[in-house]
């Protein structure tokens, strides 16, 4: 079987890590031959797919809807390789890719929705039309799913849910690398003037992420905590950071609130933390939050979308971001919790998402999903 696997780019960033651990999985299915196409650049993913052995095709053309060149060009790359599969991400893949391989006369369409939806009545028709013409859609979590069907862009027949893989934890460092991360972390770890409890965070600093909510909730809560001093660990970058921090100085706890920047391995940071948080407005699945509790660190993430799905009945706590005092007391319960219960916390949430979020359970149920929508219409 022969899939042609379309996204917007394959340099770096979410869905890019999407489809290494996609080829990583496939491997083990070799009557698969999946090719990867990106409408616009290269760079590190499209290399590193190349080194796996995986056909890679990079179009360098503007993704931005409609580009009706693009769909042309996809149309002859289509009749030429002939798929059995075309199976697109994000909005500029799905459209895209989803018109020209219909009009290509490809059998299996398929678009996928990596995220929620923010669509106004205009897109909503576009979007709405454009998924007629495909097979099936994928949604990455039961959130997004809810999201599609209530826009109206697709029926609840036609979305599938298949939850993203995690990766396996790089916990390997070169020498120069750990050697800059623990001379880090001991520095974080020793700005206390008492015992500490670190929250830690690993996202993009922007608006619906919700940290200048967590921030004015750490601030109330040590006010009610006077044994400990709260910390709170930011891995990431963003546009919102230079306000994060204006408000952390504002509320006199800018001491307590790290910008740590990008690091492109975070798991010496997790597993030097006391508890990971997620306080977004949204999320349609959030891996962060996946691959922070796949190595024993007890989590706290927001109750809207994806996150909710992830996080079961004694894995974790969900906090409400719309509620200032809901936030408090979430992040009260982990802080007083008794260590040993935490800690088994860590351990049950570990458990669960390695039985669930495997990269080896996301392949079977990714090959399967192929051949039986391949069967219903060949």
């Amino acid at each position: 079987m022969k899939i042609i696997r379309i996204v917007t780019e394959l340099d770096f960033g979410g869905v890019e890590k999407h489809m290494e651990l996609t080829a990583d999985g496939m491997l083990n299915y070799p009557d698969f031959q999946m090719i990867f196409l990106a409408l616009g650049k290269g760079g590190q993913t499209s290399k590193l797919l190349s080194s796996m052995g995986f056909q890679v095709i990079v179009l360098n053309e503007n993704p931005q809807i409609p580009n009706f060149q693009l769909i042309r060009k996809l149309v002859r790359i289509f009749k030429g390789e002939k798929p059995d599969v075309v199976h697109c991400s994000n909005g500029e893949g799905n459209f895209h890719g989803i018109w020209a391989a219909w009009w290509a006369g490809v059998p299996l369409r398929i678009g996928e929705e990596v995220g929620f939806p923010n669509h106004h009545s205009y897109w909503k028709h576009i979007f709405r039309l454009t998924y007629t013409r495909a097979n099936k859609i994928i949604a990455i979590s039961q959130a997004v799913k809810d999201v599609l069907i209530n826009l109206g862009e697709a029926s609840d027949r036609k979305v599938d849910v298949i939850y993203y893989p995690m990766g396996k934890p790089k916990l390997e460092l070169t020498e120069e690398e750990k050697e800059k991360t623990d001379t880090l972390i001991k520095q974080l770890k020793g700005q206390a003037n008492k015992e500490q409890f670190v929250f830690i965070t690993t996202c993009r600093l922007v608006a619906i992420k919700n940290l200048d909510g967590l921030i004015n909730a750490l601030a109330s809560l040590q006010g009610e905590i006077k044994e400990r001093e709260l910390h709170f660990w930011i891995i990431g970058e963003g546009p919102e950071k230079d306000n994060l921090k204006t408000l952390s100085r504002n509320l006199g706890i800018d001491s307590q609130v790290q910008f740590l920047g990008f690091h492109a391995n975070v798991n010496p940071f997790l597993m030097a933390a006391d508890a990971f948080i997620l306080p977004s407005f949204s999320e349609g699945f959030s891996l962060s939050l996946a691959e922070a509790m796949q190595l024993g660190l007890p989590s706290l993430a927001t109750k809207v979308g994806g996150p909710s799905e992830i996080i079961k009945s004694h894995t974790g706590l969900l906090l409400d971001p719309n509620d200032h005092d809901d936030m408090v007391g979430q992040m009260k319960a982990m802080v007083e919790m008794d260590p040993d219960e935490r800690r088994q916390m860590g351990l049950r949430g570990q458990e669960d998402v390695r039985k669930r979020f495997s990269v080896e359970i996301y392949a079977k149920a990714l090959t399967e999903f192929y051949i039986k929508q391949l069967s219903l219409v060949k």
